[in-house]
C-alpha cells in the first residue's frame, strides 16, 4: 500500500478541498443566524435545541443540509440508508454536484492506482498521470453504465419490492414479521448494489490488466471470472466489508466522550475524523489490490490450463513485459 501513498494524500486533500465548498456556505449560513444574538454564547457551553430548530426551520439550499444527527458513524448510516433507497441525489443540488465531482475524481485516478498495484511497482508523477488519462474515457464509460444500473434497481426493484413486501405484511400483526419482510426486502437491495459494485470494479481491473478499450469486453469478461469463482470474489468482498465495518465501529465511540466541548476535545475528536477518512480511502485502495491480485490469479490459472503455455511464466510478467 505504500506504492500508492501519494495518491492516498491526494484523494485525501481533494476530499477536503470539495468538504470546504459546502462548508463555507453552511458556515455563512449558521453565522447569519446567530447574529449578535446570545445564541451564540449558548452554543459555546453546548447544544441549544431552541436555536437548531429554529435555524432548521429557516434554512435552505445547502445550509438545508446541516443535521445535528450526522455526528460520527450518523452520517455514514444515514448514507447508507439514502444510497439503499435511492434519496442520495434527491438532497441539495450542491452536495449532489460535489458528489459528482468528487466520483469524477476517483475515476480519473483509478487507472494509476490499478496500474501501481498490476506493475507492482511505483509510477512517477508523470506515469500516474498518463494512466489516468489512458483510461479515464473507459472508466468513464463504465461508471455511466453502472449509473444506468444503479437507476434500474431504484426504479424498478425497489418499487416492485416495496409493494411486494406490504401485500405480504399488511394483515400482519406480529412485527418480528414485518421487521424480517423489510429485512429481507434491503438485503435484497444491498445483495445487487453490491455486485454491480462488484463487477465494474473487476470491469476496471480487467481492462488495464488487458489494456481493453471496450468497455463491453471488460465487463462480459469479469463477469465469466467472477461466476467461475463465486466463492472466492464473495470470501473477498466480505472480508473488505468487515474491514470497513470495523473502522467504523471504532470511529463510532470517539464522538460520545464528556470531553469534546473542550479545545483538547473538539482537536481529537476532528483528527479521529480525518483519521477515519484516510482509513476509507486506505481500505478502498485496499479493495483495489486485493481485487487485482485476485483477478491476477484467475487469468494466470486459466492461461496455465491452455495447452502450449508454459508453466513458468506467470501473467503479471507478460502483463509487465506489454
Amino acid at each position: 500500500m505504500h506504492r500508492a501513498k501519494r495518491l492516498i494524500l491526494l484523494i485525501y486533500f481533494s476530499n477536503v478541498l470539495l468538504a470546504l465548498i459546502p462548508m463555507l456556505f453552511v458556515e455563512e449560513s449558521i453565522q447569519s443566524s446567530l447574529g449578535p444574538s446570545r445564541a451564540g454564547d449558548h452554543l459555546a457551553r453546548g447544544f441549544d435545541p431552541a436555536w437548531y430548530a429554529e435555524f432548521r426551520t429557516a434554512a435552505t439550499g445547502l445550509a438545508s443540509t446541516f443535521d445535528a444527527t450526522l455526528l460520527s458513524a450518523g452520517a455514514l448510516l444515514k448514507g447508507l440508508e439514502a444510497f439503499l433507497n435511492g434519496q442520495l441525489f434527491k438532497t441539495s443540488a450542491g452536495i449532489t454536484l460535489i458528489g459528482l465531482l468528487y466520483a469524477l475524481i476517483w475515476t480519473w485516478w483509478s487507472g494509476a492506482f490499478l496500474s501501481v498495484y498490476i506493475l507492482q511497482a511505483p509510477l512517477s508523477r508523470d506515469q500516474m498521470l498518463s494512466a489516468s488519462a489512458r483510461f479515464f474515457p473507459l472508466f468513464l464509460r463504465l461508471a455511466i453504465l453502472s449509473g444506468i444500473f444503479y437507476f434500474l434497481i431504484y426504479a424498478y426493484l425497489l418499487p416492485r419490492l416495496t409493494e411486494f413486501t406490504s401485500q405480504q405484511t399488511r394483515n400482519l400483526v406480529d412485527e418480528r414479521v414485518v421487521f424480517l419482510w423489510a429485512s429481507g426486502k434491503w438485503l435484497v437491495i444491498l445483495l445487487c448494489l453490491a455486485t454491480i459494485g462488484v463487477w465494474f470494479d473487476y470491469a476496471k481491473i480487467v481492462a488495464v490488466i488487458q489494456s481493453r478499450r471496450s468497455a463491453a469486453l471488460a465487463l462480459i469478461q469479469a463477469l465469466g471470472l467472477a461466476m467461475r469463482n463465486p466463492g472466492r470474489v464473495a470470501l473477498l468482498y466480505l472480508s473488505l466489508t468487515l474491514i470497513g465495518l470495523l473502522f467504523l465501529w471504532f470511529y463510532s465511540f470517539l464522538p460520545t466522550k464528556p470531553w469534546e466541548q473542550t479545545w483538547r476535545g473538539m482537536t481529537a475528536t476532528f483528527a479521529a475524523g480525518q483519521f477515519y477518512i484516510l482509513s476509507r480511502i486506505w481500505v478502498r485502495l485496499l479493495s483495489y489490490s486485493s481485487q487485482a491480485a485476485l483477478v491476477h490469479s484467475f487469468l494466470a490459472n486459466e492461461m496455465r490450463s491452455e495447452p502450449g503455455v508454459p508453466a513458468t511464466v506467470t501473467f503479471r510478467q507478460e502483463t509487465a513485459m506489454r
